[in-house]
């Protein structure tokens, strides 16, 4: 496993990853960002679901 190890090091150093890595890392936080308002989205979901309800109860008494 080292050896394989030592190998993929040698090729992250000649990938030049590190200065992609930070894009990747930059794109990360936008993605959070997006997960956030996803959160933000579940609640609205929720309201969503209780809204359903309400649908529901109405078509009963209609």
């Amino acid at each position: 496993m080292l050896k394989t190890y030592d190998f993929g090091r040698k090729l992250f150093k000649t990938n030049k990853m590190l200065k992609t890595n930070d894009l990747g890392r930059k794109m990360l936080k936008t993605y959070e960002f997006g997960r956030n308002l996803l959160k933000t989205n579940d609640f609205g979901r929720k309201l969503f679901k209780t809204n359903d309800r309400r649908r529901k109860c109405l078509k009963r008494t209609i």
